[in-house]
This record gives structure tokens, C-alpha cells and sequence, in this order.
């Protein structure tokens, strides 16, 4: 809607045994333009430039369902994907989702072309909890140090979130616990079944009054169980480094890597970030930080392997959530990595 207004009605309608007035309460809406179209830009030193286009279409069949296309465009990765969400299909608080995408990615450690297709339920238990389970499916030719093949791969998959924070895109308190565990089989090349599973904690401490200061911290384990790595599909491993996990090191530059010197990925995955931020002006905050990681090729994370990019940020705060612009450079560099690295992007790091 673009306009919800309650009020009561001027003149009572009524009168209760107790002799109060009875009013009407009265409810105006405006509905709102049914159809969105939204563009976005990205840009980092490790990634390169990147560019998006959303469409809406809302109330799609007349049921308050939604029908959303996106299109990404950046550098290392093309993808199209078409969603159709109907809400509160199976009651309230039960809503549908179906998507289809098309994807093409070429990074240092593979190449691969994916076509997929899931069906899922999400379910809002209240504002704080969602859960969703489905299944999914899809075809993947790639290339990478293990060779070349096409993959028939069927999953399903389970996913919950917990959000005990004040703010989806600036949270200054509270914390958040997600988690999400996937079966899969994969056929085609080397028949293999899989479970992967991640799950990830935040927490958010207000240091100074008025939240002017915040440390924010965060823990990431994942695993890969039941087929070693080079049975694998090449998104089903982890990877690290990076704006979205260790800021200081390039894209996928963390992990083990092939006789060519090419990321490989892993099958345990422990990430960890800690940041001091201090809101100096009404708009205006600074940002110091330090993340680290470990990607293994057992099942285990290996603590030894840590290592670790810090950094310092500016953001701005605008209406849509706060302008982050970091500054990072690896505290253990390798031959690989760059001395420093920079990332624009909307929303903070975590």
C-alpha cells in the first residue's frame, strides 16, 4: 500500500452497557503502483564492476503474489533469475516460492553454466523466526582443476533464521543465528551424494550511550559430508576472501589450491570478523576491523590455517541503509595477494 490510515468515526455508532460511545473504526488504503523497476551498482577491486536490474510486478494473479526478474551483469558472474511468491498459500504466514535461474560464472578456481529450478515453503513463525525447507534442482556443466563435466544435481534443502537485532540493514544491538543444511545427489561425471551444511551467529554490543559506538562480531562454520572434494560440484565447496568474508584478500583467494596455483575450495569452512563502529556525525561513522578464515579440505575447519585482513571504513548513512566504503589489506600475505583491496557496497559488512 501506498497509503494505510486508521481512524475512529466521527459520530459513535453505538453505545456499550457500561455507557461508553461505540465507534466505527474506520480504515482508508491506497494501493500502490503494481509494478517496480529497480537498478543497482557494485564495485570492488577484487570482483570488479558489477550492475543489477529488478522488475516487480505486484499482485501478479490477483492473490497479493508477487512476480520478480532480476538480472545481474558484473564481471565474474552473469545471472538471470525469475521468482513467484504467493503469500499465506497454505495459511497464514505460509508462503510459496517458486524460481527458475540461469547463471554463468568464470572465477580463478572454474568455470560453470548452471540452469536451476526450486520449490520451496517459508514460513514466518512470528517477526523474529523464519524457517523454509524445499527442494531443488539443476543442470551445471564446469571446468576446473578436477576436469570437465555435466552435473544432474537434485537436493533439498532446510533453512532457519533467528533476528534478535534492532535493524535489518544497521543493527547496534541484539544478534542473529541463521543456519541451513542441504542433501544433495549429484549425477553425471562421478555419482556422489552430499550433505552441506553452514550455519552463522552475530551479535551487536552498544559500547557508548545513544549507540555511538558498536562492536559487532561473527561466527561462520560450514561442512561438506560424504564425498571428497573432487567429487564435488565447484559451488557446493567453500571459499573465502573477499568483500562478503575477508576483506584484505581477493575473491576466493583463501583455501587450498591446485598444482596450477588456481583456488580449488574446501569442505570446512571457519570464518570470524570483529568491528569497532563509531558514529562520529549524524550521517557520518568510521570503522575499524579485522576478519579471518580458514577453508580446509577435510571435514573439519583447521584452526591452524587462519588467516586473517584488517582494514578501516567509512559509512553514510542514507534512507536505504548505510554506504560502506573499506579499506583492507592481508595481514598474511601470499604471492597471490594484492597489497590492498577496496569495497563500495550498501549495507554493513555483517
Amino acid at each position: 500500500f501506498r497509503i494505510a490510515n486508521v481512524r475512529l468515526s466521527d459520530e459513535p455508532t453505538g453505545e456499550s452497557p457500561e455507557g461508553d460511545a461505540i465507534h466505527d473504526v474506520v480504515v482508508t488504503l491506497t494501493e500502490r503502483e503494481r509494478n517496480t523497476v529497480a537498478v543497482g551498482a557494485s564495485i570492488a577491486t577484487d570482483v570488479g564492476v558489477g550492475f543489477s536490474l529488478d522488475y516487480t510486478r505486484r499482485n501478479f494473479t490477483g492473490r497479493g503474489d508477487t512476480l520478480t526478474a532480476e538480472l545481474d551483469f558484473a564481471q565474474l558472474e552473469q545471472e538471470i533469475e525469475v521468482e513467484w511468491r504467493r503469500p499465506n498459500e497454505l495459511g497464514y504466514g505460509r508462503n510459496i516460492v517458486l524460481s527458475t535461474s540461469l547463471s554463468n560464472e568464470e572465477t580463478d578456481g572454474f568455470d560453470r553454466q548452471q540452469f536451476g529450478v526450486s520449490a520451496a515453503l517459508e514460513v514466518s513463525q512470528s517477526p523474529d523466526f523464519t524457517y523454509t525447507f524445499g527442494a531443488t534442482a539443476s543442470l551445471i556443466h564446469e571446468e576446473d582443476d578436477f576436469g570437465e563435466r555435466d552435473l544432474q544435481l537434485l537436493g533439498l534443502f532446510l533453512a532457519a533464521r533467528l533476528d534478535r537485532s534492532n535493524d535489518f540493514l544497521n543493527p547496534t544491538r541484539g544478534w542473529r543465528l541463521d543456519g541451513r543444511i542441504d542433501p544433495n545427489v549429484s549425477f553425471g561425471g562421478e555419482e556422489s551424494q552430499f550433505i552441506r551444511a553452514e550455519t552463522q551467529a552475530r551479535a551487536y554490543w552498544p559500547v557508548l550511550c545513544d549507540d555511538d559506538l558498536v562492536l559487532a562480531g561473527r561466527v561462520k562454520v560450514g561442512t561438506v559430508y560424504g564425498a571428497d572434494i573432487d567429487a564435488l560440484p565447484s559451488d557446493s565447496r567453500f571459499y573465502s576472501g573477499g568483500g562478503g568474508s575477508v576483506r584484505g584478500y581477493g575473491y576466493q583467494a583463501i583455501g587450498p589450491r591446485s598444482a596450477d596455483d588456481d583456488p580449488i575450495g574446501g569442505r570446512a569452512l571457519l570464518e570470524t570478523s570483529v568491528e569497532a563502529r563509531w558514529q562520529v556525525r549524524p550521517q557520518i561513522g568510521i570503522v575499524g576491523f579485522v576478519d579471518g578464515a580458514s577453508v580446509s579440505r577435510t571435514e573439519v575447519p583447521n584452526f591452524s590455517e587462519l588467516r586473517f585482513g584488517a582494514g578501516v571504513g567509512v559509512r553514510y548513512l542514507t534512507p536505504a541503509g548505510p554506504l560502506r566504503i573499506d579499506i583492507a589489506t592481508p595481514l598474511d600475505r601470499s604471492e597471490f595477494d594484492d597489497p590492498v583491496q577496496v569495497y563500495i557496497a550498501l549495507g554493513q559488512a555483517f
